[in-house]
C-alpha cells in the first residue's frame, strides 16, 4: 500500500495540509529533507506532496515521524 506524504513544513516551521494548498509548487517544503514540494491534486490518486527533486528515504517509511506530531494525516488511495 502506498502512503502519500501529506503534510508540507513552511519557513516558519509551521505545518500545513495537502487539502489547504494549491495545485502545483509553493513555499512548503519536506518536514524531513527540506527539499521543496510540489502539491499534486489529482482525480486518480489521493491528494499529496511530491519532492521537487529526488525523494528522501524517511518520506518513503510506511509511517513517517514528524517531531512534536502526535497524529500523522495519511492519504491513502481510493481503491
Amino acid at each position: 500500500m502506498s502512503v502519500y506524504l501529506s503534510l508540507g513544513k513552511d519557513k516558519q516551521g509551521n505545518f500545513h495540509h495537502i487539502d489547504s494548498q494549491k495545485s502545483g509548487k509553493g513555499d512548503l517544503v519536506c518536514p524531513f529533507c527540506y527539499c521543496p514540494l510540489i502539491a499534486v491534486k489529482s482525480k486518480i490518486k489521493a491528494d499529496h506532496f511530491r519532492h521537487d527533486g529526488e525523494t528522501c528515504n524517511e518520506s518513503l517509511n510506511e509511517i513517517p515521524q514528524i517531531p512534536a506530531w502526535h497524529h500523522f494525516h495519511l492519504n491513502y488511495p481510493v481503491k
